[in-house]
């Protein structure tokens, strides 16, 4: 019996995870006093001068709206959003419109209807302190390391702020001797793309799962891992929430497929390890929850509980709780390839046997793993693929969940 992907996520999630319900609030921003920042020229960090007092006064209208109940559902934007405004800075007047919201953050697309950017809002009064913890050790920050690629949403700044004066800075790059040990970071500026994530494109059945999905979406997600890792960063967080897809328009079009969330990356050296238990549990690798020491390899075991629920839109272990998902992911490891096989077949007998053949390698101990790269070159020869095959000779049919 196969389990369809759940639309509450929170259950799926290790204790500081980020899985967001849906929504989408529309908020018309008022104008903040210009004269409470200062901006230095553009060298990678803008200084903002300091708040007076504990709150920021805005200006009040100067004449009242006539429809009172729009007017009610246009918040002025909060500390941190004016503060990204300024720094930008953005054009006055500024609209923000929250578009999603997980347990840690929120993310609004903020607008001067001449530059548009998604900002990330960091909800820290409801973080755990290993949550806090792990965000201070620069995770955010290295998404400026990530070169410009079609296929991950470029983080553009990132705001942080001294509690001992006010003081806030938007770093523009990374900075190498730029410490956070007295600054907490607030928010994130981001490249914004207008796409829904690939959760909800399932969820909503606005894309069918299947393997021209699974190879599309596969592709790139691999090319933009394979940058990711070239900048010697471990991404550790892969699972359809973190991706925005929009299908092909036409025919012969490309999609578009952007992997977003760089708050789960860590720097790595090569040969290298870490051991912090981190991520979102369905999608997790076993070494990773058993907290043993692991590198970049992680990432390809995600890849391939990705290329699974793209093929066939179930989840790939049953239970519900997150203690028994772990034992599933435990006992699956646990397999030998036959064994594998016989188990991702009895979750959905519709897996292509040549997307089939490339998944179970990705489900290795991670020194016999497949690499990113070989999966890439994999999903390649797979693009363009017919679908029909004989199923006497594969034991594949073209869909029938059991």
């Amino acid at each position: 019996m196969t389990t369809p992907l759940r639309q509450d996520p929170g259950e799926q999630h290790l204790p500081f995870s980020t899985n967001p319900p849906r929504g989408a609030v529309e908020a018309t921003a008022c104008t903040a006093k210009h004269n409470q920042y200062s901006v230095k020229p553009d060298d990678g960090v803008a200084i903002a001068g300091k708040i007076a007092g504990e709150s920021v006064d805005l200006p009040l209208p100067e004449k009242t709206p006539i429809n009172k109940r729009a007017s009610r559902h246009s918040p002025p934007l909060n500390k941190t959003e004016q503060a990204i405004v300024q720094l930008l800075p953005l054009n006055e007047p500024v609209e923000s419109a929250k578009i999603n919201e997980g347990g840690c953050s929120v993310v609004k697309k903020v607008s001067d209807g001449q530059q548009t950017v998604a900002v990330k809002l960091l909800k820290h009064e409801t973080v755990s302190i290993e949550r806090r913890l792990f965000l201070e050790k620069n995770g955010e920050l290295l998404g400026l390391n990530i070169p410009n690629h079609p296929n991950i949403v470029k983080t553009l700044a990132v705001l942080v702020k001294r509690e001992a004066n006010n003081e806030y800075l938007l770093i523009k790059h990374r900075v190498p001797d730029f410490s956070l040990a007295r600054y907490r970071i607030l928010a994130c500026v981001l490249e914004y793309v207008d796409a829904i994530d690939l959760c909800d494109s399932l969820l909503n059945e606005k894309v069918q799962p299947g393997l021209d999905l699974a190879v599309d979406i596969g592709r790139k997600i691999c090319d933009a891992l394979m940058c990711i890792h070239d900048q010697d960063v471990v991404y550790r967080d892969i699972k359809p929430e973190n991706i925005l897809y929009v299908p092909p328009k036409a025919p012969g079009e490309e999609s578009i497929v952007k992997l977003t969330d760089m708050g789960f990356t860590k720097h790595l050296k090569k040969d290298d390890y870490t051991r912090t238990r981190c991520g979102t549990i369905d999608y997790a690798a076993p070494e990773v929850l058993s907290q043993k020491r692991y590198n970049y390899t992680v990432d390809a075991w995600s890849l391939g509980v990705l290329l699974f629920v793209l093929s066939t839109g179930v989840r790939l272990y049953n239970s519900e709780s997150e203690f028994m998902v772990y034992k599933e992911i435990i006992h699956f490891n646990r397999k030998n390839e036959a064994e594998k096989r016989s188990y991702l077949l009895s979750r959905d007998r519709s897996i292509h046997p040549e997307l089939l053949n490339i998944m179970l390698p990705l489900f290795r101990k991670p020194e016999q793993r497949m690499t990113v790269p070989e999966a890439k070159a994999a999903l390649d020869q797979l693009q363009g693929l017919p679908i029909s095959i004989d199923s006497s000779s594969a034991n594949w049919s073209t869909k029938c969940n059991t």
